[in-house]
Formats: C-alpha cells, sequence, structure tokens
C-alpha cells in the first residue's frame, strides 16, 4: 500500500509540475485583468503588453514576425484575420496586413426623408431665392414675395457619445516576446513538499484512493 500511495504521489506531481510550466509560445497573446507589473510577476519578463513599443533586436518576436514595433493594442477592439473569407461575410478590406491597425468607420448608408404631397413654389420666387441664396451661402430668402407655403424636410437631431462601440469589459492584451526560462528543479525533498503543485498532487491523489475505496 505505501509503495502504491507513494507512486502514486510522484506521478501525480510529476504531471501536476509539468502542466504548472508555461507551455506558451513567442506571438501569442492573453487577455488579463492584472496590471503590466502584476501580469510579469506571475509569468515572466518575457511577456509585455502590446502598447506599440519597439521590439528589442535580441527579442525572438522580432525574427518571426519581421516587424520593428509591437501593435499598439490599448483603448482598440481585436479583429481576427480574414484568411481568405468571402468579404461580404468577412472583413470588407480582405486579408489584411497581421498586426495592422484598422480605423473606426460607418457602413455606407443613409437617412432618407420623404414629404407626404408636392409642394411647389413659383418661378419668380425660386429664380429670386437660388440667387439670394447663393449670395448669402445657401440661406434662401422669400424675397418679399408673400403668399406661397413652402415646406423644409426637417433635419435628424444629433445624438450618441464620442464613440460608437458594443458593451464591452475593460482589459489589458499582452503577448510573449520570448520563449520562457526553464523553471529551476526542486533540489530538495523539503522544497518538494512545501511546493503548492506537490500539495495540490497529495490532494487529488487522496481523493483518488477515497472514491477508489467507496467504489468497493
Amino acid at each position: 500500500m505505501k509503495n502504491y500511495l507513494f507512486g502514486f504521489l510522484l506521478f501525480f506531481f510529476l504531471s501536476a509540475f509539468a502542466f504548472a510550466q508555461d507551455d506558451s509560445h513567442v506571438g501569442e497573446m492573453r487577455y488579463s485583468i492584472l496590471t503590466r507589473e502584476q501580469f510579469r510577476s506571475l509569468y515572466g519578463p518575457e511577456w509585455d503588453l502590446m502598447q506599440g513599443q519597439e521590439l528589442d533586436e535580441s527579442s525572438e518576436l522580432l525574427s518571426l514576425w519581421g516587424k520593428g514595433n509591437i501593435p499598439d493594442a490599448r483603448g482598440v477592439f481585436l479583429r481576427c484575420s480574414n484568411s481568405g473569407r468571402d468579404v461580404n461575410t468577412g472583413d470588407p478590406q480582405g486579408d489584411a496586413e497581421l498586426g495592422s491597425y484598422q480605423a473606426d468607420q460607418f457602413k455606407h448608408h443613409g437617412h432618407p426623408v420623404s414629404l407626404p404631397g408636392n409642394h411647389l413654389i413659383s418661378a419668380p420666387r425660386a429664380r429670386c431665392e437660388l440667387q439670394s441664396g447663393l449670395a448669402a451661402g445657401g440661406m434662401f430668402d422669400d424675397c418679399a414675395q408673400n403668399g406661397i407655403t413652402r415646406h423644409h424636410a426637417p433635419q435628424p437631431a444629433a445624438c450618441g457619445g464620442s464613440e460608437t462601440r458594443p458593451r464591452c469589459i475593460i482589459a489589458n492584451v499582452f503577448i510573449k516576446l520570448r520563449e520562457s526560462v526553464p523553471t529551476p528543479a526542486v533540489d530538495s525533498v523539503s522544497q518538494m513538499v512545501a511546493h503548492p503543485v506537490f500539495r495540490e498532487a497529495v490532494k487529488n491523489t487522496v481523493k483518488v484512493i477515497l472514491n477508489s475505496r467507496d467504489r468497493r
């Protein structure tokens, strides 16, 4: 029984410790609600905030991607690459360059206004208003020729804020600049026992043993 338990503990510890290592690679991005300092303290200095900074010459991302600056992801949304998809159902600009920036834009549309019935004005008045309007930069005048009613198209009222956006949650976007430095191996039994991954492995092992007993 002791050999069985020890083998289980060792198996779970090695498996859990292996999965605890950072298995990400250069160029990967991650969302986080942590600050830059908090994120780097957990995942290492090989990760950094995407804020348009220049890449160091030693960066593996520079050699793989070939661009000198990281895209600036602060305050903007990310869009998946079109990757050959029909422009009518995907990105209208087609296969835009990875990491490139797209400015905000409204899709082409109109707001037509229709008025019921026909509204006529006399030819003399039309000529007078055209002349006075052009002279005044578009401000048309009756020229004192009263007696004919004209209807003007209503102007839609302006509304809204400083941008167009969906509902969203604010987060940071980080990118991996270089491969992770391997975590130093545990060099003593006391360090292994104190390791949180080992403790979690012990807890999981005990659960497995207890569950197996209950099934008997």
